[in-house]
Formats: C-alpha cells, sequence, structure tokens
C-alpha cells in the first residue's frame, strides 16, 4: 500500500512537470493557500433499506491545501463522524490525514492562467482513524484504525478573481482493518461508507496579489535571460570596435595605397628623365 501511494505521488509530479511546460511564473511556498469547510452525511455502502435513516449521520470535515501546480495539490484534512444507531458505527469517529488531489481539467485541457467555472478533481488520502467509545466503555476503549478515502470534487469556482470555490464532494470512505481476522489491510465494501458533502473554499492572495498561478517569467529565467543579455551586450560592444578597428585599418591602407601610387609615379617620371638623359648623352657622344 505504502508503495501504491509513493508510486502515485512518483507519477502525478512527473505529469505535472510535463504537462505544465507553459506555466513560467514560480510561486513562493506562502502562495496558493486555501482553507476548505465541509458539511454533509455519510451511511454505509451496504446496509438495508429499512435503516436508511438510522443509518444516515452527519459528517463535516476541515482541510488546509497548498496548490503545487495547477494539477497537483497537496492537503491535510480532517475529517468528523457523527455516531450511527447501527453496530459498527455507534461511536462518533475522526479521519485525519494527507489528501493528493488532482485537477483533470488542468492534465487533460491545459491551465488557461485561472481555474474554470466548473473543474473536476480527484482526491486520495490515507488516514489515521480514531475510534472515541467514552469512559463508560470500559472494556472497550478507544480504538486506531487505517482509513483510505477516495473522492471526486465537483468544484464550481466563482468570482472575478476566483476567491471562491463551492463543491460538491463525494467520496467512498474504506475502513482498511476489517474485523475478519485478516492480519492485513483490504477494501471491503462491507466496511466502507459513502459520503457526500458540500464545501466552501476560500483561497487566499499571493505575493503578486492574485489567488491562483499566473503567467509571466520566471525569476530564474529572468536571470538567465539577464546574463545572455550582458553577453551579447559584450559581444555587440566587441564587434563594433572590431569595426572601428578595421574601418581604421582600410583608411590607412587607402592612404598607402595613395602613397604608393604617388611613389610609383615618381619613380617612374624619375626613371624616364634618366632615361633620357642617357639617350642624349650618348647620340652626344657619336
Amino acid at each position: 500500500m505504502k508503495r501504491l501511494f509513493f508510486l502515485l505521488i512518483l507519477t502525478i509530479s512527473a505529469i505535472s512537470s510535463f504537462a505544465e511546460d507553459k506555466l513560467v511564473e514560480k510561486p513562493r511556498f506562502f502562495d496558493n493557500w486555501s482553507v476548505t469547510l465541509s458539511g454533509g452525511a455519510y451511511h454505509p455502502m451496504i446496509y438495508d433499506l429499512k435503516y436508511l435513516l438510522d443509518c444516515s449521520q452527519m459528517a463535516g470535515a476541515v482541510e488546509l491545501k497548498k496548490q503545487i501546480s495547477p494539477i497537483f495539490g497537496l492537503g491535510i484534512e480532517a475529517n468528523g463522524y457523527y455516531k450511527m444507531s447501527r453496530e459498527e458505527r455507534k461511536d462518533p469517529r475522526t479521519v485525519i490525514g494527507p489528501v493528493v488531489h488532482i485537477n483533470f481539467m488542468n492534465l487533460f485541457g491545459g491551465y488557461k492562467g485561472q481555474p474554470r467555472f466548473f473543474e473536476l478533481e480527484a482526491g486520495v488520502m490515507p488516514g489515521w482513524g480514531h475510534l472515541y467509545r467514552g469512559v463508560k466503555h470500559i472494556f472497550f476503549p478507544d480504538e486506531n484504525f487505517f482509513v483510505t478515502k477516495f473522492g471526486l470534487d465537483m468544484n464550481f469556482n466563482l468570482g472575478k478573481s476566483r476567491a471562491w470555490t463551492v463543491a460538491l464532494k463525494p467520496a467512498i470512505v474504506y475502513d482498511m482493518a476489517v474485523p475478519h481476522g485478516n492480519q492485513y489491510e483490504s477494501y471491503d465494501i462491507n466496511y466502507a461508507d459513502l459520503q457526500l458533502m458540500l464545501g466552501v473554499t476560500y483561497h487566499f492572495h499571493n505575493h503578486n496579489g492574485k489567488r491562483h498561478f499566473n503567467y509571466g517569467v520566471m525569476k530564474t529565467d529572468m536571470d538567465e535571460v539577464n546574463r545572455l543579455n550582458e553577453i551579447v551586450n559584450f559581444l555587440r560592444k566587441d564587434v563594433e570596435q572590431r569595426d572601428a578597428e578595421i574601418s581604421t585599418l582600410k583608411t590607412r591602407n587607402e592612404s598607402l595605397t595613395e602613397e604608393n601610387e604617388r611613389l610609383q609615379k615618381e619613380i617612374e617620371e624619375e626613371t624616364g628623365q634618366k632615361t633620357g638623359l642617357i639617350r642624349e648623352t650618348q647620340n652626344e657622344s657619336k
């Protein structure tokens, strides 16, 4: 069971990293927090219909949640269940544990910059259950047991900034330590409860004034951009300096070329004059 939950968390993290490559704003630790209050009813999955009213009792929950990414969230939830007249549910119970949330809309449809009006979100919770028998049950003290909860939240996100969420929250809660003499945990529908709650969630402000993930430039990306800009500016200045040096050398080369042509002409003129004098001297000798 532990391996299953560990593998589930790793898989979700990998999917989140792959599917959210367009999310470019890096959140801080105190960003994307919310608190949820829920209330409703629960009853056993398997029961005799004539005991329907006796088996249905009140339930409530409170959750503090941190949205790690638009797809993946992690929370801590405390559930309370009022006692039933049914023998195995005659004492009140509490269930506390971490909750792993998966937003199906963002997983398959991508994040749009803020939550949609309607979203589906799954939740898996391995929890610690405690049964309160009270001091009157001297020979049957309180009990601790392992619980697994599977839920599907139908979220309605309200307001322009999506500050509030109203959710219909059906879930199945398995009591893993079934009293069959088994020495291992098992999913037994006969020892599972179906609960239906209505929850109200308030989303706290982030450091940027938003309440949810926002598109932007991550600080780490901005640092990289600044570093690359510095390199580009350095190379640009180096190119400009080299262009100036090339221009100076080109001008000097042109000057030298002109000087060379002038000297060449002077040499040719001087050579011509000397050649003329030599011929005149030769003619006079004859």
